[in-house]
């Protein structure tokens, strides 16, 4: 189930480290720590966590959005850090649907 997870986990990660980027240090651990939770096998733990991935996603878009309006009121180029930030949007995105695979839900308890 651990290799399944790994989007997730990937997502999860990435997102921490923005928190910490941003100076916000105990609540990027926190998130580190609630990782653990994606080992309970409970219905709400996966819905929980797609939650939670939707909204870092959403995040994530305000994120690139700042970035490169910084970078462009600085007159840097901007269109590869577009593509990056999308890229990651787009995966913590798909981590959230990756949830729905039937065999993770399976691990969390989903019925057929």
């Amino acid at each position: 189930m651990f290799v399944r997870l790994l989007p997730v986990l990937f997502s999860a990660l990435l997102f921490s480290a923005h928190i910490s980027r941003a100076g916000y240090n105990i609540p990027a651990v926190i998130f580190l720590l609630l990782i653990g939770t994606l080992f309970i096998k409970k219905t709400y733990i996966l819905r929980a966590w797609q939650i939670v991935l939707g909204l870092a996603s959403l995040i994530w878009i305000q994120a690139t959005v700042s970035y490169i309006q910084a970078r462009m009121s600085m007159g840097m180029p901007w269109m590869r850090l577009l593509f990056i930030m999308a890229a990651i949007v787009l995966f913590t995105a798909f981590s959230a649907w990756w949830m729905e695979n039937k065999k993770i839900k399976a691990f969390y308890g989903f019925r057929k």
